[in-house]
């Protein structure tokens, strides 16, 4: 995983989270299906919005416990 991140720089955790999803759709997942993969990966409490290029609105979050 380390040689994905090579001369990767980040000013915030958000990069690190938006870097992890650009590697899952590289590999070819779908964005259900990276998006799992990211929240799998991580550790702690998140939360994660975003857009598609059709305008469809997506909301991630930890789980409440």
């Amino acid at each position: 995983m380390l040689d994905n991140f090579e001369d990767f720089i980040y000013n915030c955790d958000s990069d690190i989270v938006c870097h992890k999803m650009l590697l899952a759709l590289k590999k070819g997942k779908t964005l259900t299906e990276a998006a799992r993969e990211v929240m799998d990966s991580l550790d702690g409490a998140f939360s994660v919005t975003g857009i598609t290029a059709t305008a469809n609105f997506s909301r991630l979050k930890t789980p409440m416990e």
